[in-house]
């Protein structure tokens, strides 16, 4: 492939990435590594039970490779990046593979991912992670390289920071949810009060709030807005609090520590819960995938102690609960959180619903209810939030309850 470097610097490599890559242009791949045979890719792609048609379109892709010693040594290069520190996409920004001019480019991704198969399979099997979790887990590949195919009408895989869960043996599919190991990293903390286990969330310091508690974006409609205030001292918390619902409060209160302690502030260990976009969001299914990770860590993870269960997503916009059903998975899956103001967009909702960031609500086919309650919402003149934060700590997980939902500000 010709002026490969150049190709890789304008799809957004870093000049820490470039460098590396550069210093390989003397150092052509001898041989035909393992991951390169198409017996490889075969079975790979058994162990992860992929689909006939992705797996054909891997053994082709690595069939065009193998033609191109650039894209073969790219490849190669990818493979070691993923698995060092410095090059890893959490610390450096790598090239849209996806987006090279050649066929199947968009499975570059993905075949630099299962070259590092072994890898991954090692640090899970060194946990002594049960083969069907593992499994279960790495199945997440093809979840994302299906979700490229719908979008964009060809199979494909983006490289993210996303991908260094799996390389570090730090994520796991338990039934409907993914729970990753994480450190608690949003602005706002947790408290209890000790008398009766009730939770209180406060905002920390400078944060910009609209007047309806939800956050405030520059060029938002709303005119008005305020900015959190937040102290501690050896005998008091006091700051804005931020109600189950999702809403910050203009009022700050002042909390004694003789009555309140910190439960969850940033830094502490936590579980990130995502929700793969992989069949429907059955309530009772969710449930089930929290009292399998309440007794899977402490099993196979016990020195991992983690403060709370926590998930940033477009489906904890709390204002679902109004412009969908009570009975709703989404409703009911939200209202089992503490919900905390998060700085998303109305485009990262419509994006999720509608497939496009920018759709217009007046002329798009609203075929579910769910596509209906967002345009509703949008020709009312109302602003989706773009999502919300939530947090769910290990002792108030009963879920169905909706424990936090019954707790009110005024009662404090």
């Amino acid at each position: 492939m010709k002026n490969l470097t150049a190709q890789l610097r304008n799809l957004g490599a870093s000049e820490d990435w470039l460098a590396a890559w550069e210093k390989t242009e003397n150092s052509p791949v001898a041989a035909c590594p393992d991951f390169l045979h198409s017996g490889y890719i075969d079975e790979a792609c058994s162990y992860l039970c992929m689909a006939a048609e992705n797996t054909v379109a891997l053994r082709e892709a690595v069939a065009e490779i193998k033609t191109d010693p650039d894209l073969s040594r790219l490849l190669v290069f990818c493979r070691n990046s993923l698995l060092s520190e410095n090059l890893s996409p959490k610390n450096t920004e790598w090239p849209r593979l996806h987006e090279l001019p050649c066929l199947l480019s968009g499975l570059l991704g993905l075949l630099t991912v299962l070259a590092c198969l072994p890898e991954i399979r090692k640090n899970y099997g060194t946990a002594g992670i049960p083969e069907k979790v593992v499994r279960d887990t790495l199945g997440d590949f093809e979840v994302k390289l299906n979700a490229f195919r719908k979008s964009s009408g060809k199979p494909g895989y983006v490289i993210s920071r996303w991908i260094g869960n799996f390389i570090r043996a730090e994520i796991f599919w338990l039934g409907r949810l993914q729970f990753a190991l994480a450190a608690h990293n949003q602005q706002f903390m947790m408290l209890r009060r000790k008398a009766d286990g009730i939770k209180l969330v406060l905002a920390e310091e400078g944060l910009p709030f609209r007047a309806d508690g939800f956050w405030f974006h520059p060029d938002d409609p709303s005119p008005d807005s305020w900015t959190s205030r937040f102290e501690e001292t050896d005998r008091y918390f006091r700051g804005n609090p931020v109600s189950a619902h999702g809403r910050a409060q203009r009022q700050d209160l002042t909390l004694s520590k003789t009555e309140w302690e910190c439960v969850l502030k940033r830094e502490d260990p936590i579980l990130g819960v995502h929700i793969p976009a992989q069949g429907k969001m059955d309530h009772a299914l969710c449930g089930e995938s929290f009292s399998q990770a309440l007794d899977f860590f402490p099993k196979y993870l016990p020195e991992y102690r983690f403060k709370a269960f926590t998930c940033n997503s477009w489906l904890l916009d709390p204002q679902f609960d109004g412009f969908l059903p009570e009975d709703a998975n989404i409703v009911r899956f939200l209202k089992e959180w503490y919900i905390y103001p998060i700085a998303g967009r109305q485009s990262g909702i419509l994006n999720a619903v509608f497939g496009k960031p920018d759709v217009d609500v007046k002329t798009v086919t609203l075929d579910n209810s769910l596509k209906k309650a967002v345009a509703e919402h949008i020709l009312s003149g109302g602003l989706w939030q773009g999502g919300g934060g939530g947090i769910i700590t290990p002792e108030d997980l009963n879920w169905g309850k909706q424990v936090y939902w019954q707790q009110k500000i005024a009662s404090l």
